[in-house]
């Protein structure tokens, strides 16, 4: 027996006795109208602005680095004034674009977190180099607890967590210099987000 299998051996030795306690009940969930109210506060008091369309969340932004999701492709076609970039193909572009616009494909009520799936979208760069990122998000994915967000994410990945899961609250914030709040020193200093 080498080293590791002995180091196992006495592991589960000492574990044979030990009793998994059961998992708690799950809890209901809220009615999502509770679900979107408690959201919207939460998102609020951490810096989220919200936005009734694509158009109002745009005001101020010429160009526009763009995910390769079909619910943004759409959504900007009819914004003709702003220069839409493909942000995940095109970095050097990035790095000029005014916004990036994504989709969230979860929010997560109780800490107004967005959660965008890297296999739904390339997001990864749009959500966190422009200085504004712009979210979709649609109000029947709005959960309540992180614990619901998780086990969505489990439920409909095919047996595979995509390799990236992005959690977003509120826009990019350090405290690192002095204790001072700074707003944008990591990513995006604003983050607009419009419901559908």
């Amino acid at each position: 027996m080498n080293s590791r299998e002995a180091i196992l051996h006495r592991i589960r030795k000492n574990l044979s006795d030990v009793r998994v306690p059961p998992l708690p009940e799950e809890e209901a969930a809220p009615t999502s109208a509770a679900n979107f109210e408690t959201f919207k506060r939460v998102a609020e008091s951490v810096g989220v602005e919200f936005y009734a369309s694509l158009s109002d969340a745009l005001l101020g932004v010429k160009t526009a680095a763009i995910s390769d999701s079909p619910l943004v492709k759409t959504a900007l076609a009819a914004n003709h004034e702003v220069e839409a970039i493909q942000g995940w193909r095109d970095r050097g572009a990035l790095l000029h674009a005014d916004a990036g616009i994504s989709v969230a494909q979860i929010g997560i009520a109780e800490t107004g977190t967005l959660v965008l799936i890297g296999n739904e979208e390339r997001h990864r760069c749009v959500s966190l180099v422009p200085p504004i990122h712009i979210a979709l998000l649609s109000k029947e994915d709005i959960v309540p607890t992180l614990g619901h967000a998780l086990r969505r994410l489990r439920d409909n990945q095919d047996k595979t967590l995509s390799p990236v899961v992005s959690f977003i609250t509120g826009p990019s914030r350090t405290a690192d210099i002095e204790l001072q709040l700074v707003l944008g020193v990591h990513g995006p200093k604003s983050l607009r987000l419009v419901l559908r």
